[in-house]
């Protein structure tokens, strides 16, 4: 079931549908999608934002158009579909939209970023080892590279907001992506981690997480819910990959917007802040309806796209294998 892919869901399940609801939902669009009806499809995605952009359903559409984008006509449209109140990761989601159509960083992403490495030479089992130094054991910033030998440590501004080594220099080992943003006033909201790599993430100096081969066993974007106390703050993510490690952090609001009165910039010492794994409010709600014993297939395929979308194959077979029960 994993190998057909998002475009086969409805159709395997179908057995299962007795009634299609009577508004448009994200199991309609792939429906029309399956049926090689992507007008259908584009205009009922379009419905699904504007009747609710709360639910998890305009989550799983808003996924299914990033996926699609390149297929679509007039793939802006879903930019003004839905109102200004919106589920955190539909906003999210729609500035990945904007930010692919715009070739430029996404809304909400730190595109501002240090990079510094390699540190040791054994990919994930750095990780483990603990080989990447401490702030204050870091090389100079502005240390250009000058071999696979010798650690750099450089500022970059990157075209999509994904941080990593050019391929060119990336040889086996640990890198180190680091950001520093101050925050002009209490704020609360969500910090999200986009990664292909495994990382060990911190924040003002504690670990929040350890994330391995984020997308194929842990998520590839992962949720944090933040209290950021007025002053300046420090986002380190130490990152390996058996490939080139790349990642994206995001800071955004209640409606997935770029958080107001944080920006790039300051030193230690670091404020205070408060961090937590948490899923936003439409993924939190769609899973609980999905855990219930009398959930309906429908609500367990919407589920499992909302885990597709953020690139968790492990949610994603636990509700595909739930439906099928």
């Amino acid at each position: 079931l994993m190998a057909r892919g998002g475009h086969a869901v409805a159709a395997v399940f179908a057995m299962f549908l007795v009634a299609a609801p009577a508004r448009a939902g994200w199991l309609e669009v792939e429906r029309a999608d399956a049926d090689l009806d992507l007008p259908a499809a584009r205009q009922l995605g379009l419905a699904t934002l504007a009747e609710s952009a709360t639910s998890a359903d305009a989550v799983a559409v808003a996924s299914w158009w990033l996926r699609s984008l390149d297929h679509l006509q007039e793939p802006e449209a879903i930019l003004s579909a839905s109102g200004a109140e919106r589920d955190p990761e539909l906003g999210f989601l729609l500035a990945r939209v904007a930010g692919k159509l715009a070739s430029r960083p996404p809304a909400g992403a730190l595109a501002t970023a240090e990079l510094a490495g390699p540190f040791g030479r054994f990919d994930t089992l750095d990780l483990l080892r603990g080989v990447v130094p401490a702030e204050d054991q870091l090389p100079a910033l502005g240390t250009r590279w000058s071999g696979p030998s010798q650690p750099f440590r450089l500022r970059l501004r990157s075209a999509d907001g994904w941080v990593g080594p050019p391929e060119a220099m990336a040889v086996s080992g640990a890198y180190l992506a680091a950001w520093s943003v101050v925050a002009e006033a209490p704020v609360t909201g969500w910090l999200v981690i986009e990664a292909n790599a495994s990382v060990n993430l911190s924040l003002d100096g504690s670990e929040l997480a350890r994330l391995r081969e984020c997308g194929v066993v842990d998520p590839a974007a992962t949720w944090y819910r933040v209290e950021l106390d007025p002053g300046a703050h420090r986002i380190r993510v130490e990152m390996a990959s058996r490939g080139v490690p790349m990642v994206r952090v995001s800071l955004v609001d209640e409606t997935g917007s770029p958080m107001e009165s944080v920006r790039s910039g300051g030193e230690a010492p670091w404020a205070a802040s408060r961090a937590r794994a948490a899923p936003p409010p439409a993924a939190a709600a769609v899973a609980e309806q999905a855990a219930r014993a009398d959930a309906d297939v429908p609500t367990v395929l919407v589920a499992a796209a909302v885990a597709r979308g953020r690139g968790d194959p492990g949610d994603q077979r636990r509700w595909l294998e739930r439906a099928l029960e």
